[in-house]
């Protein structure tokens, strides 16, 4: 954050990187992307290195140095753990699809970026508390994807796009639990280049016991664990070849807990390394 801890793009170890994915845009009532912070996004003069100025927001330094690493892609992060509020309603309307997939097209032709990557948090159930849910949420979610693909190949081929390789659509989804939620993997991992799988937070402080947030394998049958989401993800379909697993760079802390898999007072207040 550029805000709070003062974390500016030129940190970012760039010949190292592959892939960012920028977090997070948002969607209004009716359908359409928007940049959530437009400031910080787009506006904020920027110093990419001492002594030279002229960029503005972040989307326009990422810009920059994605041109001196031409490897590098960046992509559009939609939605996340507080922004999936308007997914279903968005993904359940023919004119509210249509204006999601022509509205982030036109935010990757205008901030000259290479995917866009959908994180609804998340279908037909959980996410923030009052979040709205559907039954239909899986099947919309692959006619939203459709129609994104559908945009994507209409700029390329009315030569709105530009790029030497097609317009990019990723997905993060969570590690298990798909049943119900995601009944359609085989249909949604035909539409994407790949999926960001979030192997991580499975304890915490909403937690009763104290346990890994990140564990490879399961302690018994039927916790989670990476081992578990990744199977359960491959049994529903999903292409093996398109799966990223995801792994958390922080650790949680309980307080008051004698040994894993025990109760706790409270959770860790944590520092930022």
């Amino acid at each position: 954050s550029v805000y709070s801890r003062a974390f500016e793009v030129a940190s970012l170890p760039f010949s190292n990187l592959t892939h960012i994915n920028y977090a997070f845009a948002s969607i209004n009532g009716s359908g359409h992307v928007y940049l959530t912070d437009p400031w910080s996004d787009t506006q904020r003069p920027v110093v990419k290195r001492q002594g030279q100025g002229g960029l503005f927001g972040n989307l326009g330094a990422l810009y920059e140095y994605k041109r001196e690493n031409p490897n590098l892609k960046v992509g559009l992060s939609v939605g996340g753990w507080s922004g999936s509020g308007a997914f279903s309603s968005t993904a359940a309307g023919n004119s509210s699809r249509q204006a999601f997939a022509q509205s982030s097209m036109n935010l990757l032709l205008q901030l000259g970026l290479d995917y866009i990557d959908l994180d609804w948090e998340y279908p037909v159930s959980g996410g923030q508390l009052g979040q709205v849910h559907s039954l239909e949420d899986g099947r919309n979610y692959v006619l939203l994807l459709r129609e994104i693909r559908l945009a994507h190949h209409e700029a390329m081929q009315d030569g709105r796009w530009k790029g030497t390789q097609p317009p990019g659509l990723t997905l993060a989804l969570p590690c298990g639990q798909f049943t119900g939620r995601f009944d359609y993997m085989k249909e949604m991992g035909e539409l994407v280049d790949f999926a960001n799988v979030m192997c991580y937070d499975f304890t915490g402080a909403w937690s009763s016991l104290a346990d890994h947030h990140s564990n490879l394998f399961s302690r018994q049958i039927g916790d989670d664990s990476v081992d578990s989401g990744i199977c359960e993800l491959l049994a529903a379909r999903f292409p093996s070849r398109k799966i990223v697993l995801g792994i958390p760079i922080y650790g949680r802390g309980f307080d008051g807990c004698k040994n894993l898999a025990s109760s706790f007072s409270r959770a860790t207040v944590g520092t930022w390394g």
